[in-house]
Formats: C-alpha cells, sequence, structure tokens
C-alpha cells in the first residue's frame, strides 16, 4: 500500500520490491495497493481498513480475493462512507538507481 505522490518514499521502491519478489520466485504471494494521494502514508481509515480486510480474506482463503482497486474502493468506502477511497490502477515507474540486486544480470557485480 502506497500514495502515487510519496515524496517521502518514493512510490518507484514498490518496482524495486516487485522485481526482488518476483526474482525470489514468490510473485503470487505479493499483490501491491496504490492510493492516488500526496504525501506519506496518507491513507483515509477506510483505505487502511479495506487493505486489512483483503489481507485477512487472502490468509483465511489462501487466495487474493478483492484486492483490486475498485474492489478496495467499495471496501474502503463501506467502512468509512465519509472518507476518501481513492485506490488506482497504478504501475510505478522503475526504481531510480544504477542497479537492482533484484535482477538477474546484477548478481555478478562488486
Amino acid at each position: 500500500m502506497h500514495t502515487t505522490g510519496d515524496g517521502l518514499i518514493p512510490v518507484q521502491a514498490e518496482s524495486a520490491y516487485r522485481r526482488a519478489v518476483s526474482a525470489a520466485g514468490a510473485a503470487p504471494l505479493l499483490r501491491q495497493a496504490f492510493v492516488e494521494n500526496a504525501g506519506h502514508c496518507t491513507f483515509s481509515a477506510g483505505e487502511g481498513v479495506a487493505a486489512l480486510h483483503a489481507l485477512e480474506t487472502r490468509i483465511a482463503t489462501r487466495h487474493w480475493r478483492g484486492a483490486d482497486p475498485a474492489n478496495l474502493n467499495a471496501r474502503a468506502a463501506e467502512a468509512d462512507p465519509s472518507g476518501a477511497a481513492r485506490y488506482a490502477t497504478y504501475r510505478p515507474a522503475q526504481y531510480p538507481r544504477p542497479y537492482d540486486l533484484a535482477h538477474p544480470a546484477d548478481r555478478h557485480r562488486p
């Protein structure tokens, strides 16, 4: 869960995390959710509850169900009708660093 306009921890860090998880063979376990908002962790209460419920569903059923933006927004609105529900489909740009340790070609670099 990350805000798309986070100035403290760039949202691009999520792309590096996704690559590391994929390189470890654990991609099916990962779901990333993005909230369209500025600032660091500026989620509404409902958005937080929606993410928690999605994780609880994953643990209980061993399947990701309802972790897409539309379902997360519906859960957020249900949890807190007066709060924001701003989950969005978003794919962060590549993390801005010279190499990524999760990338196979980078394993032999010093």
